[in-house]
């Protein structure tokens, strides 16, 4: 009854997954999953009830570790920082390494303890450096006065990435996925999650079932490519393209393995059809960028992602980065500088780009502002090689 409750689950069918939970716990009340699982569903609108089956399943399993981390979240949510601080401390003494000191870092800052929680935080990314740890790093950075520091790890923590950790038993509705969309969603994360050779068994049965399937070949191919399988994903690209000479995914994806091959013409071809059918493509316009700075086209590569930025690409940040660069090598120090300016502005924790905005700075005669933009560099940590050589080249000495 149980697992019937977990294929209604995955396939979107919640609402009928609870009553089957609740039959499977009184059909078995000593196994803590389906209380769990109750948790999980029921605390989505009734965070009380959530709560108590919570209970429920660690009087079953108190050694269990992701019970106590949702726990341990769900008190703070409710405001009850004290048995937060239990759940997270329990989670820890059963080896739940970074998710619980997180936790326990969040307990600190409500407890007015940020120096505790820095320490905290700051050990926790020797091992794991994920934008959930970074964000709160940054509240306690902020909540001791390290304005800049909070800046750069709020910087660090703009993707709205939540944190996560090992859970087998949630691990175990992933086998219960029936439906195609379902299952393609599954495929797109394990792509997501690096797990290419995982994705690629699961995508080569879904192209089994609907062998024109644009989806499913456009994410087999980059599943194969991820995995140096080139020729195959290039077989299936071209064998797309020539069913639709027109579908931009495949296009888009068969110029990547051309750029990626040094066939940069070929890639261009691609990109011209999708561009002439879509010129409002800002992707196609940053792709077309990166192959014509590979082949040294700089003023042609400079125009490409002006218009990819025009057309609102997502990745803005990195394209004025790239704009920089492009003017840096032809010596338009002023316009590399604006667009430096503006990558920082965008991420403030590009320590690339703060380092070429001191160079910038330096060759415009601005000694002061490439000092400062040099040691705000330093001060992110990330290449300090780099720091050196423009130390050493602009004859800055480390303030610190």
């Amino acid at each position: 009854m149980g697992n019937l409750g977990v294929a209604y689950e995955v396939n979107g069918l919640e609402e009928l997954a609870v009553p089957c939970y609740v039959e499977a716990h009184r059909l078995d009340p000593t196994d803590e999953t389906w209380p769990y699982f109750l948790a999980l569903n029921v605390g989505l609108k009734d965070r009380e009830a959530g709560i108590g089956w919570l209970d429920v399943a660690l009087t079953l399993n108190d050694r269990y570790v992701p019970l106590w981390l949702l726990r341990g979240n769900w008190m703070l949510d409710a405001g009850e920082v004290a048995a937060a601080n239990d759940a997270f401390t329990r989670a820890d003494e059963l080896g739940a390494g970074s998710p619980a000191s997180v936790g326990l870092a969040r307990v600190d800052l409500l407890e007015g303890r940020p120096q505790e929680a820095i320490m905290r935080l700051e050990s926790v990314l020797e091992n794991l450096d994920h934008p959930a740890v970074h964000r709160v790093l940054g509240q306690a950075y902020r909540a001791q006065g390290q304005m800049t520091d909070a800046r750069i790890a709020f910087a660090r923590g703009a993707l709205d990435e939540p944190l996560r950790w090992r859970d087998p038993l949630q691990a175990r509705k992933g086998d219960f996925i029936a439906g195609f969309g379902g299952r393609l969603v599954k495929a797109e994360n394990l792509i997501k999650a690096g797990a290419f050779r995982e994705a690629r068994e699961l995508l080569l049965l879904l192209a089994e079932e609907r062998p024109d399937d644009r989806t499913v070949i456009s994410n087999l191919s980059l599943a194969l490519s991820s995995l140096g399988r080139t020729e195959e994903a290039r077989v299936l690209l071209d064998e797309g393209i020539e069913r639709d000479p027109t579908d931009i995914f495949f296009r888009l994806n068969r110029a990547g393995l051309f750029r990626e091959s040094g066939a940069y013409d070929d890639a261009l071809e691609d990109l011209a059809v999708v561009i002439e059918g879509n010129p409002d493509h800002a992707v196609a316009y940053a792709h077309r960028g990166q192959v014509l700075l590979a082949q040294g086209e700089f003023d042609e590569a400079y125009a490409a992602f002006l218009k990819a930025r025009e057309l609102g690409y997502a990745g803005t940040d990195k394209i004025e980065y790239t704009l920089g660069l492009i003017q840096g090598t032809k010596e338009n120090w002023a316009i590399a500088a604006e667009h430096f300016s503006a990558a920082v502005g965008q991420d403030l924790a590009d320590t690339m780009a703060h380092i070429y905005l001191a160079l910038c700075h330096w060759e415009l005669g601005k000694a002061d502002e490439a000092t400062a933009s040099l040691e705000f560099a330093a001060r992110l940590g990330t290449h300090p090689r780099e720091v050196s050589a423009v130390r050493e080249r602009i004859g800055t000495t480390d303030s610190g």
